[in-house]
């Protein structure tokens, strides 16, 4: 993005049609694919679900866990798709799993179930929501918000097409002797 927008100031500045010219064409390329991508996401729903259970699982499966323990923590869920199960089946515990019941009223929050090992001999509480649907919901809560920022992107970008053309033309004439 920072490459085009260079072709736009230098072709404002400079008064030259053929980078604002790029300017246009790059800017379309780039509203040409987030639509694509926008509508492959939509049609695709399913397959991304999938993806985002792969992504989880790789995270929980790798050294470093850093990043499963933050998303729990914030999310408020545990383990990747079959709860705190997946620390069991992983052969580690996550203290990021573990709650309070007391402390925030949370219905999500649940005594340690009997299959899940790796918490200790204490009886514990820990999230009971797998991380996957508390990704899903925080998305599909979200989605107004995805669309409205996507939606206020792509009319930036058609206004800096327009715009953009707008000079050309404007150059164009200038340059003819036409006035302006």
């Amino acid at each position: 993005m920072l490459v085009i927008g260079f072709f736009g100031c230098c072709g404002a500045i400079k008064e030259s049609t053929c980078l604002l010219g790029t300017y246009f064409g790059l800017l379309f390329v780039v509203l040409g694919l987030e639509v694509g991508i926008g509508v492959w996401a939509f049609v695709t729903y399913d397959s991304l679900q999938e993806v985002i259970d792969a992504g989880l699982n790789s995270t929980l499966k790798s050294d470093n866990t850093d990043p499963m323990t933050s998303f729990q923590k914030n999310l408020k869920c545990c383990g990747a798709t079959q709860g705190c199960q997946d620390w069991a089946d992983s052969g580690e515990s996550s203290s990021s799993c573990e709650c309070d019941p007391d402390s925030n009223n949370d219905i999500n929050c649940i005594k340690v179930p009997s299959d899940c090992t790796g918490f200790g001999t204490d009886p514990k509480n820990v999230y009971a929501t797998p991380c996957n649907e508390a990704y899903y919901d925080f998305i599909y809560d979200n989605l107004t918000i995805i669309g409205a920022v996507g939606l206020a992107v792509g009319l930036a970008e058609i206004l800096g097409m327009i715009i953009a053309m707008c000079m050309c033309c404007s150059i164009k004439d200038k340059k003819k002797g036409v006035g302006v």
